[in-house]
């Protein structure tokens, strides 16, 4: 970067006094205040804001923990429990078909769920097979210099794309037989302990339920703990982010009172006379603000980068959070689902309604065959697009095989061989369509399985024994229950929904994150620049200004900055400096410097 004469300018007083003049050094210093002022005002207003929104957040983790615990008490009181356990065998041949049934249900919704994501495969390779298909006429245009098909070409493009269109068609019936499955789906979820309730189904169904939610409360409240206890984390490392401002802050704060004391030092050279005292103190300030501008310059890289990342981890933070909320309020929903249909009837008809699940038991059989049918009818669809497929590649296969006969083969002309690749392009696409083709195939025969399966085992219900008429004591204690869990479930799902929504808002409320790193950019650019033209008395190339901010910031740490300070106020010979006493002060300094000084101490 500098040759033997520039290397000798380095050290001479001339070089300092004259790289810059007090007013442009005033003027650099003034500049960079207006962004220090605008850092300091814009990046105290989005924490203090995210500071005081994660400090509802915080209490409001701490009041979902809290619910939690309480509906796990009111699902395990002892009273409850061991009334439960005395009519537990009463009902354990119709719970475990309610179980089977539910499983079967959710599992096939979650299997015809990802048949979606199998049918939108398929149309995409369709389209990319249609695209290379219907663009294949222009080369053949070209070919022959015309405006026209060959009238077999057309033909075939016709055919093909008569068959594209049917299958777009097959496509569209199957996804929306598939739709009108899933919210069968949902509606046999949603709406199925009313319909037991209509049929006189109270007793047995009322106590399945209840005693499943007393069940998968036992299962989720290790779940619902750690969500609530994972948000309160999250929160907490969002807190501590925050905190990371006042460390940024006061850095910077530093600086600027550093920049004032320079200002007015340098303000007191503009009135002083030219004398030998003068220009002494003027050089020794000058080399002061030589080395602090690099140091700063390089605080501010360090300042900048740890502002970006304590803004990214609070980022993060919002969105585990918000994944948190929407996870607990999707546990609390599901035990709601299962209790708030019933809540009104619950147990009500206990007795009377004994023989009510043997009509139960055969709705589940009319529902199992009513699946079946519609999974049959879906099959159907996969066999006649299977078959589409057939006639599809055949038709493309020959209307490649036979146009590439007409296109001569010459050392000269690529169109051959760019036909070929079309082709080749065809062929993948065509395999691609079979392979998603055969997994939806699969799926939907693994689907049918099950729901044959399940009919030929779904007639399992057993007579139960005659209910004791000293129940209508477990009725109060589940109303009772069943009150207090809905509610906390209620406050945790309101609570989740809200803080989800305010996070979601939250993140977009930051506005001052790129002007942060602009001003910053900007300020140290400047005392880069002042750096630069006092080291070197004169400006550098792009490139060599990189490198000087690079050696900066591996050179200057706060250990530096306090030994510079100090060896120059106890100076009295500013020759000492010049004659390259300032490297050996940087080099002791940094020999006195601890590894972890490199971060500059500011966490």
């Amino acid at each position: 970067m500098r040759d033997e004469g520039k290397e000798k300018a380095l050290n001479t007083a001339e070089t300092i006094l004259n790289a810059i003049t007090v007013d442009e050094a005033i003027g650099i210093f003034r500049r960079t205040e207006s962004w220090i002022i605008e850092i300091l005002q814009t990046s105290t207003e989005d924490f203090l804001a995210l500071n005081n929104q994660f400090k509802i957040y915080h209490r409001e983790s701490k009041n979902i923990s809290e619910n939690v615990l309480r509906i796990i008490d009111s699902l395990t009181d002892r009273q409850l429990t061991t009334t439960f356990d005395q009519l537990r065998s009463i009902v354990e041949g119709f719970y475990q078909l309610s179980e089977q049934f539910t499983s079967q249900i959710e599992t096939y919704e979650v299997e015809l769920k990802k048949s979606f994501h199998k049918i939108e495969n398929l149309r995409i390779s369709y389209q990319n097979f249609r695209q290379v298909v219907i663009s294949s006429p222009l080369l053949l245009i070209n070919e022959d210099r015309r405006n026209s098909l060959p009238e077999t070409a057309q033909k075939n493009i016709e055919q093909i794309k008569r068959i594209l269109s049917e299958i777009e068609s097959l496509l569209n019936d199957f996804v929306e037989k598939a739709q009108e499955n899933t919210l069968f789906l949902s509606d046999i979820k949603k709406d199925n302990y009313n319909h037991l309730q209509r049929l006189n189904d109270n007793i047995e169904i009322g106590f399945e339920l209840f005693y499943r939610k007393h069940k998968e409360a036992n299962q989720f409240s290790a779940a619902l703990k750690e969500q609530a206890e994972s948000n309160a984390t999250y929160v907490s490392n969002i807190i501590t982010n925050l905190q990371y401002h006042d460390i940024i802050r006061q850095k910077i704060e530093h600086i600027q009172r550093t920049h004032h004391d320079i200002i007015s030092e340098l303000e007191k050279f503009l009135n002083e006379a030219s004398d030998e005292a003068m220009i002494h103190n003027k050089a020794k300030t000058y080399i002061k603000i030589r080395d602090i501008s690099g140091l700063q310059a390089a605080q501010l890289i360090h300042a900048n980068n740890q502002y970006q990342l304590a803004i990214q981890e609070i980022f993060k933070g919002l969105e585990e959070i918000g994944n948190n909320m929407i996870a607990i309020n999707s546990m609390c929903e599901n035990l709601v689902g299962k209790s708030g249909q019933s809540k009104k009837y619950y147990l009500e008809n206990i007795i009377e309604n004994l023989h009510g699940a043997l009509q139960y038991n055969q709705k589940l059989m009319d529902l199992t065959h009513q699946i079946n049918e519609r999974t049959h009818a879906l099959k159907a669809i996969v066999n006649a697009l299977n078959e589409r497929n057939g006639q599809l590649f055949d038709l493309t296969q020959n209307y490649f095989t036979s146009q590439a006969q007409t296109i001569p083969q010459t050392q000269t002309d690529t169109s051959y061989q760019e036909w070929m690749t079309l082709n080749h392009e065809c062929t993948l696409h065509q395999q691609q369509i079979l392979n998603i083709s055969q997994e939806l195939q699969q799926k939907i025969n693994t689907l049918y399985q099950q729901i044959d399966d399940f009919l030929k085992e779904g007639n399992v219900l057993e007579s139960f024994q005659k209910v004791s008429l000293t129940i209508p004591d477990l009725i109060n204690l589940l109303q009772k229950s069943i009150k207090d869990v809905n509610e906390f479930l209620y406050l945790n799902s309101s609570i989740s929904q809200k803080i989800s929504s305010e996070i979601q808002q939250a993140v977009f409320q930051v506005k001052y994150y790129e002007l942060f790193e602009n001003n910053c950019g900007k300020i140290i650019n400047e005392l880069n620049t002042l750096n630069i033209r006092l080291n070197y008395g004169y400006e550098l190339t792009a490139k060599e200004r990189e490198e000087n901010l690079k050696l900066l910031k591996s050179r200057y740490t706060m250990a530096s900055e306090h030994l510079i300070h100090d060896q120059l106020s106890q100076m009295d010979n500013i020759a000492e400096v010049l004659s390259g006493n300032s490297e050996k002060i940087i080099e002791i300094a940094n020999q006195k410097s601890d590894p972890d000084d490199d971060n500059l101490e500011l966490f």
